[in-house]
């Protein structure tokens, strides 16, 4: 019985990509290997650790943003629920500007969030967090900038850069 679920269960990883069976030689013993393909959104670890390097494509550079903005969800929820606070997308009426998170509170404080997977933050990277400030400025508290890079600082603008792993620490 054991048997037969690992091998169905193989079988189904093997139908997903996520792992495959393959002749191998090592150590001069030679024989059949399993080997582990993880994937998340459809990147292989390979992909998955070489982020910081230029994507082979638009689609990979796009799958590993998503990736990236829901792993700062997960985290920005997390702080959200525990501070009494929604964590909700923002995009105005006309669909202009957008930002990726808005953490509020019942007293109508409000922090803009947008996330990018990079480490250096530019002047473009902001301007809907300084629209939405200046749009409401009694609501916004804080503006930040989730990024990959390695450490934090507050732009001459007062948008705060703080990366993920710090956010996370």
């Amino acid at each position: 019985m054991p048997q037969m679920i690992t091998r169905r269960l193989m079988r189904g990883l093997r139908f997903a990509g996520c792992c495959g069976i393959a002749q191998c030689s090592a150590s001069g013993v030679s024989g059949t290997a399993l080997y582990f393909l993880p994937r998340l959104l459809g990147l292989n670890a390979v992909k998955l650790m070489s982020a910081t390097g230029p994507a082979t494509n638009n689609r990979d550079r796009t799958r590993l943003g998503d990736f990236f903005e829901a792993l700062v969800a997960l985290s920005l929820q997390t702080y959200a629920a525990a501070n009494d606070a929604q964590l909700s997308p923002f995009r105005d009426h006309d669909g202009r500007h957008e930002i990726d998170f808005v953490i509020h509170r019942e007293d109508a404080e409000a922090v803009g969030i947008e996330v990018k997977l990079k480490s250096a933050i530019t002047d473009q990277d902001v301007r809907h967090l300084l629209w939405l400030k200046e749009s409401l400025p009694d609501q916004i508290v804080d503006l930040v900038v989730i990024n990959t890079g390695t450490h934090a600082y507050r732009r001459q603008d007062g948008v705060a850069v703080i990366p993920l792993a710090l956010l996370t620490a």
